[in-house]
């Protein structure tokens, strides 16, 4: 049904001649539709297939309406304006559980927001708000106040969801905040530690990171 819907709303827009400038509109079409079958038929795959559809139409047509020398859109290069997005998608994702037969993808919607959400961010912690060509001409210490925010951003999250008593969310955040982790050590040290030392230490850390987890796991589960 996915993939009839997807042909049939692509070839719909093609008969429009439409160029690439709304190539985001008719991804767009297709999250809604997306979305109506999704809780006609109450269908999480489909629900999924809305939220990419979602996140691919404003990742296109916010390119066809930016500068495309630097690819801004009010002010937001690609990683801010998607972390923009995740945020929204967090703060709605609440008005699913108002409607009886919108509830049930609220989970779903959840997490996937927030993992959208901090994946975005992660990329946003090492672009900045910065176009590549002036990105690739900086030294990476000098974003150092985006990777110190997102870190923050992260502890905040951990807390809410400890607070909140939501394991997945929680989960979640650990393993973003060890992604941030890895993401430093291969800015600040790629470029300033001999390759077999780097991988040597790298190791190390995923063996020490691993036996601490099972260590956890096992007191856990007792």
């Amino acid at each position: 049904i996915a993939l009839a819907a997807g042909v049939s709303i692509a070839y719909f827009t093609r008969s429009l001649e439409a160029t690439y400038l709304s190539y985001g509109v008719g991804i767009f079409i297709a999250a809604l539709v997306y979305g109506v079958l999704a809780v006609y038929l109450s269908s999480k795959i489909m629900w999924s297939c809305a939220l990419l559809a979602l996140i691919t139409s404003w990742a296109t047509q916010t390119y066809a309406w930016s500068d495309d020398a630097h690819s801004y859109f009010l002010g937001m290069n690609y990683p801010l304006r998607m972390t923009f997005l995740g945020g929204l998608m967090i703060i709605s994702a609440s008005i699913l559980t108002r409607f009886p037969k919108t509830k049930t993808f609220y989970n779903l919607t959840w997490y996937t927001s927030w993992i959208f959400f901090l994946l975005s961010g992660l990329f946003l912690s090492v672009s900045g708000n910065l176009s590549y060509d002036v990105w690739s001409a900086i030294k990476q210490g000098r974003l150092f106040l985006w990777a110190l925010s997102y870190t923050i951003l992260l502890i905040i999250v951990l807390i809410y969801a400890i607070k909140r008593q939501d394991d997945t969310l929680r989960d979640i955040a650990i393993i973003f905040f060890l992604l941030n982790i890895y993401t430093r050590y291969f800015e600040y040290f790629w470029d300033r530690t001999n390759k077999g030392l780097f991988f040597a230490l790298l190791a190390l850390s995923f063996w020490l990171i691993g036996k601490k987890a099972e260590q956890i796991r096992s007191r856990l589960s007792e």
